[in-house]
């Protein structure tokens, strides 16, 4: 996938994002997690001292949840936004440090169920800038791995908490996380598996 792709599907969020706020009530949100699974970094860099998976690291995202049915106990919601997913390991003293970043958007569609307190959500989410820095004893130039498209598959358990009585509540959403992609490098053609599952904390103010 080019850069042409890349601004369209930004676009399709932006739409969506422009459609829904006008239509539905909209708020904010901020999610951190920490995703582990995937192929090894010992397939794509011959080091066999290499601890890093693909789809492993520290994410946040931040964007909009839109409620598209209020109605209760059930309730659907969309949630869309876009993030920065990052790991690292080794030192530069060292002579092996590896660091893996790519920018994540997501668009998931949620069941919530306000009486047992959690939601259920999928949709597609596309990862994109996905970028291997190193010591050049490993890579002499940063390595580059084309865009792509994959599935997330989302279930979060919701906690309600109230500040004071004059603020509004906030809810804190524990979750676990599990994503569904492949990167494939643009230096060798060759296909990576970026499975993983993760945790994450969600903050809805």
């Amino acid at each position: 996938m080019n850069l042409n792709t890349n601004f369209l599907f930004l676009f399709i969020l932006n739409m969506i994002f422009t459609a829904t706020t006008a239509l539905c009530d909209t708020y904010p949100f901020i999610t951190t997690g920490y995703f582990h699974g995937g192929d090894s970094f010992k397939e794509f860099t011959t080091n066999k001292n290499d601890q890093l998976r693909f789809g492993q690291g520290l994410q946040f995202t931040f964007g909009a949840i839109t409620q598209i049915s209020n109605t209760l106990p059930h309730q659907f919601e969309l949630q869309y936004g876009v993030g920065y997913f990052h790991q690292d390991q080794g030192s530069e003293e060292n002579l092996n440090h590896i660091s893996w970043s790519r920018v994540p958007i997501e668009i998931i569609y949620y069941y919530k169920n306000t009486q047992n307190n959690f939601r259920l959500g999928w949709g597609p989410i596309y990862h994109m800038n996905n970028v291997v820095n190193s010591s050049p004893q490993i890579f002499s130039q940063p390595e580059t791995f084309k865009s792509s498209l994959g599935l997330l598959i989302a279930l979060d358990f919701i906690s309600v908490f109230v500040p004071t009585p004059q603020l509004q509540q906030t809810e804190i959403l524990i979750g676990l996380k599990y994503q569904i992609i492949n990167y494939e490098s643009k230096s060798n053609q060759n296909i990576y598996n970026a499975n993983a599952l993760g945790l994450s904390i969600t903050v809805i103010p």
